[in-house]
């Protein structure tokens, strides 16, 4: 409430405000005082619970449990988060009713989502501890180093130094989406045409009058 002088965000907005939600963990056994700085990601907290009650999922998933963090340890430093949001001129249903005259609050938002779409449009995100890449295919693709710039206010997503780091983190994203999007369901469907069972015949009945 405020960051970047917004008292409500953009639906593509993927800033850390919106992104990085903070986690505290009360478990028994676990490290006391314990801060883990590396990324993790929200449904991660389903797989932990799925280990802490000692069962499994019946479903493909990505999540990794926390137990790791929650006993002291500091996590897979390797590791990226992603996020995604937005919506395509495809989607008119997603966008925000803009039928009001100006005044209300929320009026010069809502004009501006519906007059100019590309502000709202598809994004995806990869954060890691150094780097934030926000792909946008309708322009304004973003870029941020933590050292230099914290709270993401240098955007150097077209800066040559940077373009290896750009390279790097786009292929990252890619290969994120092959690896998670479209997997198959654990049942299996049953090759060829369902059995065919035909229905009894029925015996005809006329009516006495037809028969006269």
């Amino acid at each position: 409430a405020g960051d970047y002088g917004l008292v409500e965000k953009w639906p593509s907005g993927l800033e850390d405000a919106l992104t990085h939600v903070p986690l505290i963990a009360r478990v028994p056994g676990g490290a006391q005082g314990n801060t883990a700085e590396g990324m993790v990601e929200l449904f991660d907290v389903m797989a932990t619970c799925l280990e802490l009650a000692g069962t499994q999922a019946q479903h493909t998933h990505f999540a990794r449990s926390l137990m790791p963090q929650i006993h002291g340890g500091p996590g897979d430093p390797k590791r990226a988060a992603f996020a995604e949001g937005g919506y395509n001129q495809y989607e008119p249903q997603c966008f925000e009713d803009n039928e009001h005259t100006p005044g209300p609050l929320y009026y010069p938002k809502e004009h501006l989502e519906t007059s100019q779409p590309e502000t709202v449009s598809r994004a995806a995100m990869i954060r890691t501890r150094e780097y934030k890449l926000i792909s946008r295919p309708q322009g304004q693709s973003e870029l941020y180093i933590y050292k230099d710039d914290p709270q993401e206010l240098n955007n150097r997503f077209a800066d040559r130094d940077v373009a290896s780091t750009r390279c790097e983190l786009l292929e990252r994203l890619l290969h994120w989406y092959v690896n998670t999007t479209g997997i198959a369901p654990f049942d299996k469907d049953q090759r060829g045409f369902p059995p065919y069972y035909p229905t009894p015949a029925l015996p005809l009945s006329i009516p006495s009058a037809v028969r006269e």
